[in-house]
């Protein structure tokens, strides 16, 4: 799930709102509980690439 909310944005990374709304809604979540844990694994694998190229 985490792979398909990505998308590529203008300045990056990020999360895909719609794909994210929809995973919400299927399982009985409230956006905010989708978006906010997908949102600490895209910061946390965006740390981790940046201290490969460090």
């Amino acid at each position: 799930m985490f792979f398909n909310a990505c998308e590529a944005k203008d300045v990056g990374l990020g999360l895909n709102y719609a794909f994210c709304k929809d995973c919400a809604i299927k399982n009985g979540l409230e956006i905010v509980d989708i978006w906010g844990i997908l949102n600490q694994m895209l910061s946390a694998a965006i740390e981790t690439e940046r201290q490969k190229l460090k």
